[in-house]
């Protein structure tokens, strides 16, 4: 009795081989769809935010077959879309260099510049009351009324 398989047993131990061997061979690139997007984005991992200064600090990686443009507006979903103040890039937990990584500049802090960052005036503001009708009120139709009646009075005279 020692030597029964238990098929439900056999069936999952082959499933999470499967499942393993797919883990251990997949590609890590991004899917299409994503690295052809004709901009940068963030795959955000940690956020924070300061509600004394009023910021929003994302931590993550930047990808994208473009560079990030620290002085283009980013759009977060579900929130809107922003202004950048800076970039700081964070050391990377598992480089092999200890996220010792310098950019032509030599420095680790990508600055906004406020005259050529992009304005978020450009966007028209939500309107709760766009398309509203706006009814005339008694006190205006009764003015009008007497001007008509003013009027015809003057016409017949």
């Amino acid at each position: 009795d020692n030597n029964k398989i238990d098929p439900q047993e056999h069936t999952n131990k082959v499933l999470a081989a499967a499942l393993v061997r797919t883990l251990c061979t997949m590609n890590a690139l991004p899917s299409k769809w994503v690295s052809q997007v004709p901009r940068a984005y963030l795959v955000a991992e940690q956020q924070r935010y300061d509600s004394t200064t009023r910021e929003l600090h994302l931590t993550g990686f930047i990808r994208g077959a473009v560079p990030f443009d620290v002085n283009a507006l980013i759009h977060v979903p579900n929130l809107g879309t922003f202004a950048c103040k800076h970039v700081r890039r964070a050391a990377q937990p598992l480089s092999r260099n200890g996220g010792a990584m310098e950019d032509a500049a030599g420095s680790d802090v990508i600055e906004s510049d406020p005259m050529k960052r992009e304005s978020l005036n450009r966007f028209a503001t939500p309107d709760a009351l766009d398309g509203e009708q706006n009814l005339i009120g008694f006190d205006e139709a009764d003015e009008e009324y007497d001007e008509d009646q003013q009027a015809q009075g003057e016409d017949k005279e």
